[in-house]
C-alpha cells in the first residue's frame, strides 16, 4: 500500500513539474532582453554579431504605462550598425507616434540584406517572438502581434518554436531586406516578444522531494 501510494504521488508530482516546465510572461521591454544575439548580413555576404545590452531602466511617471515604459530600453550594437528597442515590445501607435518599436540603423559602407535575432539563452529560457494575434496561445503569453515594418519589402520568418508551447512562440526571428537596407538608412518594425523562464532542476527536485516526504509522514501517522 505504501509503495502504491508513493508511486502515485511521484507520478502526480512529475505531472505537475512537467506542466510547469516553463513560465511565460508577456510584458517585455528592451531592458529585459540582455544576452540575446543579433546577426547582421551585409551585401558582400559577410556577417557581424552583437549581443543585446540594457541601455535604459527609467520608468516614466505620466501614469500611462505604454508611454512610461519607453525609458526601458536595450540595443545590440555592432560595428557601425545597431538594433535597438524601447518600451513594451507589443507596441502601440497613438496616431502620431509609435511606441515599443525596434529600429535598425545602418551606418556601414554597404547594405544590410538581413538580420537574425536569436532569443535562446540556454537552459534557463530566453526571449521568444509571439506571432499569434487576437487570442492567447501558450499560457501566460497574452495576445501576440504579427510583425509589421516601414520597410515594405521586408520578409519576416520565425523558427525554433518553444517546445511544449501552442505553436505561437519562437526563439528566432529572421528578417530579409531583399536588395538591402542602404547605408545611412534605418528600418523600423513592431514585433511582440515574451520572456520564457525555466525552473532550475534543483528547484524541481526539492518540490518532488518535499511532496514525497510529506506523503511518507502522512502514511505513517
Amino acid at each position: 500500500m505504501l509503495k502504491q501510494a508513493m508511486v502515485g504521488l511521484s507520478l502526480l508530482a512529475a505531472s505537475s513539474m512537467a506542466s510547469a516546465a516553463f513560465i511565460v510572461t508577456d510584458s517585455v521591454t528592451g531592458a529585459d532582453m540582455a544576452g540575446i544575439t543579433v546577426t547582421a548580413t551585409f551585401g558582400d555576404g559577410s556577417t557581424g554579431t552583437a549581443v543585446w545590452e540594457v541601455t535604459g531602466t527609467t520608468m516614466g511617471t505620466t501614469g500611462n504605462p505604454i508611454v512610461d515604459a519607453e525609458g526601458m530600453s536595450g540595443a545590440a550594437i555592432g560595428a557601425d550598425w545597431s538594433l535597438s528597442q524601447a518600451g513594451n515590445t507589443f507596441g502601440d501607435f497613438d496616431g502620431t507616434s509609435f511606441f515599443g518599436d525596434w529600429v535598425l540603423d545602418n551606418d556601414t559602407t554597404q547594405v544590410i540584406t538581413g538580420i537574425s535575432i536569436n532569443g535562446w539563452l540556454g537552459e534557463s529560457g530566453g526571449i521568444v517572438f509571439d506571432v499569434l494575434p487576437v487570442e492567447e496561445g501558450t499560457a501566460g503569453s497574452g495576445v501576440g502581434r504579427p510583425p509589421v515594418s516601414d520597410f515594405m519589402t521586408a520578409v519576416f520568418t520565425t523558427s525554433s518554436p518553444l517546445m511544449g508551447g501552442a505553436g505561437d512562440l519562437f526563439y528566432t526571428l529572421d528578417i530579409d531586406f531583399g536588395a538591402g537596407l542602404d547605408n545611412g538608412a534605418s528600418a523600423v518594425f513592431l514585433m511582440d516578444t515574451d520572456a520564457v523562464s525555466v525552473p532550475a532542476p534543483a528547484t524541481l527536485g526539492l518540490v518532488l522531494g518535499g511532496v514525497l516526504l510529506l506523503a511518507r509522514k502522512k502514511i505513517f501517522s
